[in-house]
């Protein structure tokens, strides 16, 4: 987990999220910014409504864990 919150932006249809690993597993919002970790009871999704890569099996994974 991060030690500060994570960052959260109004959407801007925009929707490209890529990792951002150490320390720990991240994934940012090229578009607006904000940020996902695993635990979180949501979960991000592309512009076209596609996993982004990592993201569905470490969501997956924290949630079995």
């Amino acid at each position: 987990m991060l030690d500060s919150p994570l960052t959260s932006a109004p959407c801007r249809s925009a929707c490209d999220w890529q990792a951002v690993r150490p320390p720990v597993p991240l994934w940012a919002c090229v578009g607006c910014g904000s940020q996902w970790q695993p635990g979180e009871a949501w979960a991000p999704r592309q512009l076209d409504g596609s996993w982004p890569p990592g993201v569905r099996e470490a969501r997956d994974t924290a949630q079995r864990g």
